[in-house]
This record gives C-alpha cells, structure tokens and sequence, in this order.
C-alpha cells in the first residue's frame, strides 16, 4: 500500500493509503491511516501499527503451524449463519471499511461472545482451535486487550452512521438506557446512582439505539453512572451528526419527559413518540373531557385490548437563541395519545387498596411512619377517643379522585396521529428490554470486567456487534415461531456441530446435514454450507 509523509506544526508524519472506488461519487479516491512519525530520519510506529504488525505476524505463524498441506476439522455450521448475517447486515462489510486492519479479530470476538454464552474471553483460544472464525488464528488474552484499545471513536462514529443509514429512513428508532454495575476504581464514568437491577454497585449507564422495524441497533454510548434518562436527550440529538436529520424518528419512554426535551425535539426537526405521566395537569384536563369516550366500543383496540383515542392539540414552544439568548416562542401541533386499559384498572386497584390497609395498620397500632404523614392526612380522618380508641374515617372523595384515572395512561407525538399504530410502535419498545438482557446475561456485560477506559470502550463495541447478530436471530426466531421448538441456545448448539474438513489439495468439505438442520437455515433465508 501506498506510503506517504506530511509536515504537521513541525512533525513528520507518517500515512498508510489505502485506495478504494466510491460507489455514490463514481471516482477513485482513499482512506489514510496515521501509523508513527519521522524522527531523525527513523519511522516511529505508533501503537495502532504495532498492533496492526503484531496481528500480521500471528496470522504468519498460524499459516506457518497449519501449512495448506494440512488436514484441518473444525466446527462450522454456526459461524456460517454469522457469515451470513454480517453480509445481509452489512455489518461485516461496514467493519472491513472502518476498521481495515482489525475487522476481522472483532468479528471473531464477538462469533465467540455469541456462541460461548458469558464465557470470559481468556478462553478464546481454546475456542478458536476447534471453531471455524473470521480471523482463523489465536487471539490472546493481551492481543484481545491492544484490539480493544484500538477501537477508535472516529472509527466507531464512521460505522454508526454508516449502520443508521442502512435503515434510518424506513424506522422509529427505540431510545433507553441501563446500568452497567462495575468494581473498577479506574474508569472515571463509574457512579453510584438509580441502578436499574437494584444492584448495590456503582455502575456505568448505557444508552442504545434500537430500530424499532428491523430490530437491530444502530448506536451506543456510555455514561457516567449517576446520570438520569431526562438529562441524556439534547446531548444525544446534538453530539450524534446522523441524529441532525428530518428523518429521525424516536420512541421514548417517559422518563425522558421533559418540556426542555419535547422542545429540543422540536427544535432537532426529528420526530418522536414519547409515553407521558397521565398525572401531567395538561393530560389529566384532557382525560377528564374524555373519560367517556374511553368506555365506548367505537374507541377499542381488539389487537392490544385497551380503548384508545387520539386529541390533537398545541404545544408551547420555547427556544432560546443561543448567540442574544433572547427566548422565541410559538406553538407546534402535538397529538396526545390517551388509553384505558381495564386490566391495568384492576391492578391498579389492588395495589391501591393494598396500600391503603397497610395505612391502616400503622395508624390502628399507633406506629406511624413519618414518610406516609402526607398520604395519612390525605386519605383518613383520625380521630382517638378514651373508650374506642383510634377511629378513621376514609376520606371518600380523595380515594375516588385517585382512583379515576386507574388503568389510564399516555403517549405524546408530533408524527404519529393515529391511537392504535402509537401503541403498536410503542409497545414495540420492549424489544430493547430484550437487548439490555442479551448484553448484561449472554454477552457478559452484567458487571464490568476491565479495568481502562480504552479497554472498556473496545470491548462494548465488540459486544455491541454481537448483539446485532444475536438481534437478527432473535427476530428471526420470533418471526418463524421457532420459540416453541428452540431456545436460542439450543438452535445454536444444532447448527454448531455441522464440521468443515480441509485436506491437502483438495477445496473444503463439510460434513453431514440434517434435515432439521436445513429447515433452520431456510427459516433464515441461508443456504446451507456446500
């Protein structure tokens, strides 16, 4: 590959070219990658180039310890439906362009994550002695380590767009977060803060983005571990370029309500779908005018059993300017989503009812609890006479006025105008709960196991990448109903024993299909390994 220098304030720097045709532009043009400087006339690599040599030679030995005039048996029936997944993905080729010198030591990391199901990486080279990968050598304990450290953000930026812009246009995009609990004094982001598992750890929070149509992720970023969801939103929007755009759309929960956010969405362009606190004072007018209407049978949705109605209304808009800081306002049409769901009424019900005994209880043995004063004087009269003792008396119209909204709850867009396809979008959301336990259970990212912030960041992208593959498996396994015969764990183990055997002088063979076996790959839309 071409090698070039260029004076930078005073420095000689030194750049691998690497040439290649631009399909939307129609020309040949290049990448460059800085790999050391000129000092005194000598090349100094810089550790990016180590790494890239250091591979390069282990993909030398390993030639050299299995000369093609070897025999070779390996497992390969699983890591060819990974093959097949990162090309319809485009996830292997968009690697290859952002990462040219380490793509495939990260596919292969992230084969094994998959299929060794929250094993620790020092057991990859095990692993890779009898497995068919990408890389097809050892990666060791410390290479994984240098691989992880290469891992750049201009890199790792370059593949989320290129990600998000295979699918952006054509989706919502599910925005949550998690907490990552970790015992490392060293990474400066682990907090103490709200952690979602209840967990007593500081911890490390995680935002995902998540298509809500095609069921992958597109795009990740770590925060420090006491900081809530409602601040996380105006960062996001103005840090990620390919969130600038018209065609964002973005399904939320409701603890990233706020009017700062709705109005930086607004002032973003992108669209969202956000569930909202039915307690709002806004919301609560609006439920009392449509009380009624959500007991009609023209209003309910047999799909999700709930009632359902759409209000279009306005909302007030504030943006202050940021050079004169002089506050601009209007108003933006917004469309509230109101639902009544009779079960949830139920519940809602008992849980209230159960808490009122428990009053009760404490204020008929005079044990009080001083963080319940409020709700005490808010739902009993007390009274305490010498012969009867404590008499209470339930506050009726208090009791009936939280009881109404019972089983009602909302959603808010400025895109979405019909009731049914807001809740279908949303309800939609619990795909991401699905990702945050792929990646804290089988991508062994319960807890932390690093100890630097590089390294740290490497291995959630690595682990990141598996979780696409793991997602399009997911969906796929859900689409064909192939839960009811298959846990992900065992469709894995069936396609996993199929062997590829290599002999000298001869092309690769494979060993016996089954016909379950090619039914899992047709379900897939993958030809089996020939």
């Amino acid at each position: 590959m071409p090698r070039r220098t260029q004076l930078i304030n005073g420095v000689e720097r030194v750049y691998d070219y690497f040439p290649r045709w631009d399909k939307e532009k129609k020309y040949s043009t290049s990448d460059r990658d800085y790999i050391g400087k000129m000092v005194d006339g000598v090349f100094v690599p810089n550790e990016k180039y180590k790494l890239r040599m250091a591979l390069e030679e282990a993909e030398k030995k390993n030639e050299v310890s299995s000369p093609p005039g070897s025999f070779s048996r390996l497992f390969h029936g699983a890591t060819h439906l990974f093959d097949a997944i990162g090309e319809r993905t485009g996830v292997a080729g968009d690697l290859k362009e952002c990462f040219p010198d380490t793509h495939k030591q990260i596919l292969s990391l992230a084969y094994y994550l998959i299929l060794e199901d929250s094993n620790p990486l020092s057991r990859f080279p095990k692993w890779a002695k009898t497995h068919s990968h990408p890389f097809g050598s050892d990666i060791p304990s410390q290479r994984s380590s240098e691989i992880f450290a290469s891992i750049d953000e201009d890199s790792k930026q370059r593949f989320f767009r290129m990600q998000a812009n295979r699918r952006m246009e054509k989706e919502f995009l599910v925005y949550d977060t998690t907490s990552v609990s970790s015992y490392s004094k060293l990474i400066k982001q682990v907090k103490y803060g709200h952690n979602k598992d209840r967990d007593p750890l500081p911890q490390i929070n995680l935002l995902l983005l998540y298509g809500e149509e095609s069921r992958l992720p597109i795009y990740y970023r770590k925060l420090p571990g006491n900081i809530a969801d409602v601040t996380t939103v105006r960062t996001l929007l103005s840090e990620i370029d390919f969130l600038r755009s018209k065609k964002v759309k973005l399904v939320m929960d409701k603890g990233f309500y706020s009017e700062k956010n709705v109005n930086e969405l607004y002032r973003n362009h992108s669209k969202f779908l956000m569930a909202i606190r039915s307690s709002l004072n806004w919301v609560k007018e609006m439920l009392d005018e449509e009380r009624t209407k959500l007991t009609q049978r023209a209003c309910y949705d047999s799909e999700h059993e709930v009632y359902g109605l759409c209000r279009s209304t306005t909302w007030s808009y504030t943006e202050t300017m940021k050079r004169s800081g002089e506050k601009k306002t209007g108003e933006k049409r917004i469309y509230l989503h109101l639902f009544r769901d009779e079960r949830r009424n139920v519940e809602d019900r008992c849980e209230f009812n159960a808490m009122l005994d428990g009053l009760e209880r404490e204020l008929r043995s005079g044990k009080r609890v001083s963080a319940h004063e409020k709700l005490y004087a808010t739902y009993y009269d007390v009274g305490e006479t010498p012969v009867r003792g404590i008499r209470l008396t339930p506050k009726q119209e208090a009791i009936e006025k939280a009881q109404k909204n019972f089983g009602c709850f909302a959603l808010v867009s400025n895109d979405v105008k019909e009731s049914r396809e807001a809740l279908r979008i949303y309800r939609g959301k619990d795909l991401i709960e699905k990702a945050f336990g792929n990646l804290k259970e089988r991508l062994n990212l319960r807890r932390t196991s690093v100890s630097s912030e590089e390294n740290l960041e490497g291995k959630l992208f690595v682990q990141f990448i598996a979780l696409t593959y793991l997602s399009q498996i997911d969906k796929t396994m859900r689409e064909k109903s192939l839960y009811k015969k298959h846990t992900l764990c065992e469709l894995l183990d069936e396609l996993n024993v199929i062997e590829k055997f290599e002999s000298p002088g001869k092309n690769p063979y494979f060993g016996e299909i089954t016909g379950k076996q090619r039914e899992l790959y047709a379900c897939f839309g993958v030809e089996p390994p020939t």
